[in-house]
Parts: C-alpha cells; sequence; structure tokens
C-alpha cells in the first residue's frame, strides 16, 4: 500500500456517537424509544442508529423521543433492555441477506459472513453504505482486502453506488473465479461493473448468464491482503460511470464505463457491497474517500 495515498484519504469508521436507552423497548413493533440523554451532535433526520444486533431509521426526534422504523435493512426487529447502547451509523447498512453483519476494528470496516458460520446458496448482497455528496460529477475511491476462507466461484466483493429507492446496485467488484482472484478484464462485449437488485443478484451491464466467458486479472495465488490490497474508483463524469482499479493506489486502469443512468434511476448513496453466493467472504475496507470538483 501507498502511505502517501491513504494519508489523502479518509478512515472508514461505521459507527459514531452513543447514548443509552432511558426506558426498556418492550415490543418488536413499536414506533418511537426514549433516550437517557440525546446525541451530543444531533444529525439531521433521518438518521439511522442501532441497538445489539437491531437496525432502526430515526424520522423525527422531540426531546428525548425518537420516532423509529424498526428492523430497518433485513435486521430483525426485537426487544432491548433499558441503558442498551444506541450507536449512530456513519454508514446505513443494506441488508438483502438476513444473518450478515459488519464489525469494526481498528478504524477499520469488515463485513463479514465468517463470524456467524453462514453460507448463502443465493446471490444476494449486504453491504454498508451512506449518502453521495453531490448527484454527479464525484469520485469515489477505496482500498480493499478479502477474506475468502471458504470461497465458491462469483464470490465478490467491491465499490459501488447503489439507488435507496428501488435497491439496485451498480459497481466494480473483485471476483474470485476458477482459484484466481481479480477484476474482470475489460472486453468489447463485456463492461466489468455488477449490477444487483433488491431481490438479489441480477445481472451484469451487458450479459451475466452461466454460459459466458469471464476473464480475470489475476492478483495472485491467494485475495488481496492489507499488506497487498487493491484500490478502486468509480468516477462519475455527468455522462458515466467510469470504473477503475490500481495495486498502489497512484496508477489507476480504467477497466469500463457505463452511462450513469442506465440502470440507476437516482444513485443516492455509495459504499462497499459483498456477494457471499454460496461461500463466505469479508471485507476489509481501509480507505475510503469520496470528493466533488
Amino acid at each position: 500500500m501507498n502511505s502517501s495515498s491513504t494519508a489523502n484519504m479518509s478512515p472508514v469508521i461505521a459507527t459514531g456517537q452513543t447514548t443509552t436507552l432511558g426506558a426498556a423497548i418492550t415490543t418488536t413493533n413499536g414506533v418511537s424509544l426514549t433516550t437517557s440523554v440525546n446525541f451530543s451532535v444531533m444529525p439531521s433526520t433521518p438518521f439511522y442508529i442501532m441497538i445489539d444486533n437491531e437496525q432502526m431509521s430515526v424520522t423525527a426526534v422531540a426531546g428525548t423521543t425518537w420516532t423509529i422504523t424498526r428492523g430497518d435493512a433485513g435486521t430483525t426487529a426485537a426487544t432491548h433492555l433499558i441503558n442498551a447502547t444506541i450507536t449512530q451509523m456513519q454508514f446505513r447498512w443494506k441488508n438483502f441477506l438476513s444473518g450478515n453483519y459488519f464489525v469494526q476494528a481498528n478504524n477499520q470496516v469488515i463485513i463479514d459472513t465468517t463470524n456467524t458460520g453462514l453460507v448463502n446458496t443465493a446471490e444476494y448482497w449486504t453491504g454498508l453504505y451512506t449518502p453521495l455528496p453531490a448527484t454527479s460529477g464525484y469520485t469515489i475511491t477505496a482500498c480493499l482486502a478479502l477474506y475468502m476462507p471458504a470461497a465458491t466461484n462469483y464470490v465478490s466483493a467491491g465499490l459501488g453506488i447503489i439507488d435507496s429507492a428501488n435497491g439496485k446496485y451498480v459497481g466494480l467488484p473483485c471476483v474470485f473465479y476458477n482459484s484466481t482472484y481479480g477484476w474482470l478484464a475489460p472486453s468489447a462485449a463485456y463492461v466489468p461493473a455488477a449490477q444487483f437488485s433488491g431481490s438479489g443478484y441480477a445481472t451484469a451491464l451487458t450479459s451475466q448468464t452461466s454460459s459466458f466467458a469471464i476473464t480475470l486479472n489475476q492478483v495472485g495465488s491467494g485475495p488481496p491482503t492489507p499488506s497487498n490490497p487493491l484500490w478502486l474508483r468509480i468516477v462519475d463524469d455527468t455522462t458515466n460511470l467510469n470504473f477503475y482499479y490500481s495495486y498502489d493506489g497512484n496508477y489507476f486502469v480504467k477497466v469500463g464505463y457505463a452511462p450513469r443512468l442506465s440502470y440507476l434511476t437516482t444513485p443516492s448513496d455509495y459504499g462497499i457491497y459483498i456477494s457471499p453466493r454460496g461461500g463466505r467472504v469479508g471485507v476489509q475496507c481501509m480507505a475510503l474517500s469520496v470528493t466533488t470538483p
């Protein structure tokens, strides 16, 4: 990793301020909660919180009473004890596969299926997202390492953009295929970006069927690691989404592009995703930055 590159990027900190419940949440369908004290700096609504393993959307604040939407992003609504910790989510967890979750350690986000031993037979995806700072004309760069202890073909993870209104995703993945880890190679017939819909793995920008030929730019005998990470970049030039990768964070190679609204109606959030597709995968996001002109 090039230290000068990471120095110019923001560490990925998924969680923010904390407080505690002033009263227990005794039902799974309640629409409000009471805090012992509000955050020291209250975010604008809506904002997202985590209590135990349940994510909630906070839609209104009146004193220490917060109006909430339960079981956000595929988490399970549950009861919570008085004094349970309320954690502000810097990144919203978008989860279309129950059981996936993220952990944070040493300013590094890990989106991980391995801790639960979860092995999924479908191509559903999950990830951490935060609102884009502009409707177009932005550049997103990420530095990723992967953990794939039981990989199967097409296990993937990457940097992407979602349309929160319809749950669709478009982005640049790192893929495992036939014992090779790498970026999808550019070709005349295939734009190396994946698309996902809210119901699961949908299609690539041109074709993604069981018979299409996949070529990878091989990374090596194993996945990208913290000592040998890979960099991804998406540039929205107001006409296209342009996809790049890099091995050092300085020299980026363009590997494809797509009309920015060919799949997403209203790009709204950016972040990191995983698709376990029958295997297991963890993503360590070592740096993430978004800039606008």
